[in-house]
């Protein structure tokens, strides 16, 4: 008879937009500080201080801006962390971008 095997438990990763929702309701400010993102009412423009890997891999650069998620419009502050729960339990998120007087749409799967 073989020797029974140990199985080591599984550790769920941290699912990065389910840390981001948390992090919005804790602390909306302080989340968005630490992303390097600024609130205009109407978006939330990229700066310099936005995480380089997050930026490459949404083609972002500093000063656009992200004014919709999944068709809704964000920046005010009410109903980010719902619209991030909806785009995680979807597997994907579509962001509008406004760069200069350009619109483009970034289309991220997780």
């Amino acid at each position: 008879m073989p020797p029974a095997q140990q199985v080591a438990p599984m550790i769920a990763e941290p699912h990065p937009v389910g840390d981001a929702i948390q992090k919005l309701q804790q602390d909306r400010q302080q989340y968005l500080k630490e992303m390097g993102v600024q609130s205009q009412g109407n978006g939330y423009e990229i700066t310099a201080q936005t995480p380089l890997i997050l930026r490459q891999k949404l083609g972002l650069q500093p000063g656009d801006k992200i004014v919709s998620l999944n068709g809704q419009a964000i920046g005010a502050g009410q109903n980010e962390a719902q619209l991030l729960e909806l785009a995680k339990q979807q597997g994907q998120a579509r962001l509008e971008i406004q760069r200069g007087n350009q619109l483009m749409t970034i289309q991220q799967d997780f």
